[in-house]
């Protein structure tokens, strides 16, 4: 039997709702793994590791939006402790940009 558009309508908001859902387990793997790296001293391996999860993030909510902030500083950490100084200082500024911006 064919469905309403009324059920239509709710399989599309369900759909939705899995996409966010696997989205959201997607970004959270990321940061797990990258936590597990630093915590067996893979440092290199987890700074590869934060800035997919800042590319995804971004291209997922914008590259303003203030859910990018957490990522950008642990990998300014991971960057600190690699040694790369002058990288982490530049994603420490722009972590700090956006987590000060206006209505963001």
């Amino acid at each position: 039997m064919p469905q309403t558009p009324r059920e239509n309508h709710r399989s599309n908001r369900e759909l939705t709702a899995d996409i966010d859902n696997t989205l959201a387990a997607r970004l959270e793997q990321y940061g797990k793994r990258a936590r597990k790296l630093c915590l067996r001293g893979r440092y290199e391996e987890a700074a590869d590791v934060y800035k997919e999860l800042w590319k995804l993030k971004q291209q997922t909510y914008g590259e303003r939006h203030k859910s990018l902030v957490p990522t950008l500083e642990h990998l300014a950490q991971v960057l600190s402790i690699c040694g790369r100084t002058g990288e982490a200082r530049e994603i420490s500024y722009r972590a700090y940009c956006l987590g000060s911006q206006k209505g963001a």
